[in-house]
């Protein structure tokens, strides 16, 4: 045996010490089998490494159709750290109908009790008759005539014209409840308009009248009185405006509190119920004095109530 020969054979033992019989990789700290891919907790001593063999894979290890045991994936992550799409959790949105805690109030009883205890109250009723021809129903009537007779707020009138030769009187009274200081002050010869309307207790009650006098001609309207403006007024308007709406309990309706806007001869006044105040006049020197006595609504089923009572008196302005 050469020496060559005797190099070849001891290169040889060498080998198959290393490799013969046996797959298993020694590396420090763990031994990794090749067939089942199982990692064990064997530790070999330092230095006695014999091979190095580099397992770093990307994912799982694939060995013939298994993967690699002992470390599982929980959460798939990109590079930055955050999970992917298929492990994102969706935010919960919330929508304005569970954040939302406005409350909503209902427009009809609603107010405050106090705003039902009304200030107003019945100050006012007329009431004017044709003695001789009562009329059927409850028409608009129309008097053209002169006073007889003044009274403590009963009037009799006669129902012909100042300068008219009547051959029989026709008589009529005028009645008037109302505060002095608003009572009217009748003309000796006037023009009066009455306007009434049926009740539900089939009663004719007062909606309106206006008065004036008739020398000389074309003179103002001295009095005017509501309930409502009649037809033939024609200077004077009035408006009623919602101030508030109260439940009305077993009635037909809500009870509404309303102001009276008036207007004359160019201007306003706003009176709330109860209040007064001044109107101009038709002349320079005169003024109407106005005073708002009820401007409330009863909601309660076939009242008779009337809702706005309210005056009108020409006075010379102070």
């Amino acid at each position: 045996m050469n020496y060559f020969t005797s190099t070849v054979l001891a290169v040889s033992a060498v080998c198959l010490l290393a490799c013969g019989g046996s797959e298993t990789t020694t590396t420090e700290g763990s031994t990794t089998t090749g067939e089942t891919g199982e990692t064990t907790g064997e530790t070999a001593p330092t230095g006695e490494t014999l091979a190095t063999t580099d397992t770093t894979t990307e994912g799982p290890t694939d060995t013939g159709g298994s993967q690699t045991q002992g470390s599982e994936t929980a959460m798939e992550t990109d590079p930055t750290g955050m999970p992917t799409d298929s492990d994102t959790v969706e935010p919960t949105e919330t929508t304005d109908s569970e954040t939302d805690t406005t409350d909503a109030t209902s427009d009809s009883g609603t107010d405050t009790d106090d705003l039902c205890m009304y200030a107003g109250s019945d100050q006012l009723d007329v009431e004017l008759r044709d003695l001789e021809d009562p009329p059927q129903g409850c028409p608009k009537l129309e008097f053209n005539g002169r006073l007889t007779e003044a009274g403590d707020g009963v009037w009799k009138l006669d129902n012909c014209p100042c300068g008219s030769e009547c051959l029989l009187p026709d008589p009529w009274e005028l009645t008037v409840d109302a505060p002095d200081i608003y009572m009217p002050e009748v003309p000796e010869c006037l023009r009066i308009v009455y306007q009434q309307s049926q009740g539900f207790d089939l009663e004719c009650h007062f909606n309106g009248i206006a008065i004036w006098p008739t020398e000389p001609e074309d003179a103002p309207m001295v009095w005017l009185a509501g309930g409502e403006v009649p037809d033939d007024v024609v200077d004077v308007a009035m408006q009623s405006e919602v101030e508030a709406t109260c439940a009305c309990e077993g009635c037909c309706a809500d009870d509404e509190l309303h102001s009276l806007r008036f207007e004359a001869y160019g201007e306003e006044l706003h009176l709330q119920e109860t209040e007064s105040g001044e109107l101009p006049g038709p002349q320079l020197g005169f003024v109407y004095d106005t005073i708002n006595f009820r401007s409330h609504v009863s909601g309660e089923c076939d009242t008779t109530e009337r809702a706005f009572q309210w005056v009108l008196k020409l006075v010379i302005q102070a």
